[in-house]
């Protein structure tokens, strides 16, 4: 009869105890206040997210499956730059093990660097 309690306690512990399985994996994309841009497009597999992205925002994303697993994962992003209006796009491969931060901005250059930076000029910072 100990034996049946102890097993039964088991079971209801590992039953109640949270995985990393369980949290759902997120992508958050936001874009720096000083930014020349906005984004307008992220695609991933079996993902598509047609949202507009301002300075100074970001929005959050739950990822469900990935078709081909979640390990290299090309995501591509459409920036629209805010003086011409054209679209630049720019790809990052991520592993999504884990939830990722997306960050777009101006990057950081040398105070004597003259040459002008617009829309083709930004820097992505990916982090977990």
């Amino acid at each position: 009869m100990k034996k049946l309690i102890l097993l039964l306690f088991v079971a209801v512990v590992f039953s109640c105890s949270s995985s990393d399985e369980d949290r759902p994996i997120t992508l958050t994309v936001g874009i720096d206040d000083d930014a020349y841009y906005e984004i307008n497009s992220i695609v991933l597999p079996g993902h598509s997210f047609d949202v507009l992205i301002s300075r100074g925002t970001s929005k959050t994303f739950t990822i469900s499956e990935i078709p081909g697993g979640s390990m290299n994962v090309r995501v591509d992003f459409t920036l629209i730059c805010d003086s011409n209006g054209l679209d630049y796009g720019f790809d990052r491969v991520m592993n999504f093990d884990s939830s990722k931060t997306v960050i777009v901005g101006k990057p950081d250059r040398d105070p004597d660097d003259s040459s002008p930076c617009g829309c083709n000029c930004y820097d992505v910072i990916v982090s977990e």
